[in-house]
């Protein structure tokens, strides 16, 4: 008995001194105080103390007409304001390419101030939602003073001289090339005003030419079919094919390799017709039609017919060899654009490339592409195949 009023009277002396120093909590709490609640989560912030929260991130977008692309820098008209964006680190997503007057958003990140784009990250450029005013396919009708198998130089009626991009793209001159005959160029876009004193820059001839020719509508030619393998004592009547790689274009003036041989040689392509679908790039794949036996080193002997082209969907892509060459003038997170010896702006996508370079590619290094012949119609951003150094 006297046990359980030692117990008793324990436990109140106890209870009594927990209220005397923890004036203000329950019993509940008090045990809490003294042996602990037994459960290990902590205790949320006291009211008012703010929580860690990431920084908000502004996105937004300017639309616009684009009026210049040299690789690396965009600049947009907007009514009467003009923005300068730096796009190395941005996404190009336009279906048609980077076209001179084309409605194109730049989408950012960041908060602009003014027309000050230092503020700002590009992360994407496509086409405008609502286009305010399309482009649609043109003509460009003039006297040839020059071409190579990067440009073709066009002087209009009104004396204006106009450079066309003609990389990959088809030609075909029935009556021959010559210089200082008419030809019409279709393109998609729109030309820049070649009084513009800035006109002639890099970045500012943006345009996708389509096709060029000595006549309008491009019509495919109706060429004879080539026997492949003449009948005996009958190649003399037979047109067959010698195939050859296109090494150089001058003018009217063409290098050629013959297959398989170890000559070279040279023709005047005002001449004869010429169709050639992928355009006049070194590497490209074509054959002489001609009556007679090729002797292996020049055409003696031969009634040469016309020049063709390899149709660009039956060439296999290991058997690919037309390449283009330029200097580095800026990259993109997904293309990269060199200027040609024409001073013609080429700009390519890199995903998906074979890059065989040894060098950095950094603005003003030079570089070798080599083209999707298959892929070049439709868009002035090229799909390719492979980087190389180039071969000086």
């Amino acid at each position: 008995m006297k046990r359980k009023c030692f117990r008793y009277g324990t436990g109140f002396v106890l209870a009594f001194l927990c209220v005397c120093l923890f004036p203000g909590c329950s019993p509940g709490k008090v045990v809490e105080h003294v042996i602990g609640s037994g459960d290990t989560r902590p205790e949320p912030p006291p009211t008012g103390v703010p929580s860690h929260k990431k920084n908000r991130v502004y996105m937004d977008e300017v639309q616009g007409r684009l009026v210049f692309f040299d690789g690396t820098t965009l600049r947009l008209k907007v009514g009467e304001d003009s923005y300068l964006f730096d796009v190395s680190h941005a996404n190009i997503e336009c279906k048609r390419g980077m076209l001179t007057n084309d409605d194109v958003s730049v989408i950012y990140e960041g908060k602009l101030d003014g027309t000050n784009t230092r503020t700002v990250s590009a992360l994407k450029v496509t086409d405008a939602m609502h286009k305010k005013d399309r482009l649609r396919e043109n003509t460009l009708t003039g006297t040839l003073t020059m071409i190579s198998p990067y440009a073709a130089t066009i002087q209009n009626s009104e004396g204006q001289t106009i450079v066309c991009p003609i990389i990959g793209k088809p030609a075909c001159f029935l009556g021959g090339l010559h210089l200082g005959s008419p030809v019409t160029v279709h393109y998609f876009g729109k030309l820049p005003n070649p009084s513009n004193e800035n006109a002639s820059e890099p970045g500012r001839y943006l345009f996708d030419v389509l096709s060029i020719s000595d006549t309008d509508p491009f019509t495919l030619p109706s060429f004879p079919e080539a026997q492949i393998t003449p009948a005996e004592g009958t190649a003399e009547n037979t047109v067959t094919p010698i195939r050859c790689t296109l090494e150089q274009l001058n003018g009217q003036l063409i290098r050629l390799h013959p297959v398989g041989y170890n000559s070279v040689i040279e023709m005047n392509l005002g001449d004869y017709p010429v169709y050639l679908p992928s355009g006049f790039l070194p590497g490209t794949s074509l054959a002489i039609y001609a009556k007679g036996s090729f002797n292996g080193q020049d055409l003696s002997g031969l009634t040469i017919q016309h020049l063709q082209g390899t149709d660009p969907a039956g060439i296999r892509t290991g058997e690919v060899a037309s390449f283009v060459t330029g200097v580095i003038t800026g990259t993109t997170a997904n293309t990269l654009t060199i200027r040609t010896q024409d001073q013609v702006l080429f700009t390519c996508y890199t995903s998906h490339v074979i890059d065989e370079s040894t060098q950095e590619r950094r603005i003003g290094s030079s570089i070798r592409i080599t083209l999707q012949p298959a892929d070049t119609q439709g868009t002035n951003i090229y799909t390719v195949l492979k980087f190389e150094d180039a071969i000086s």
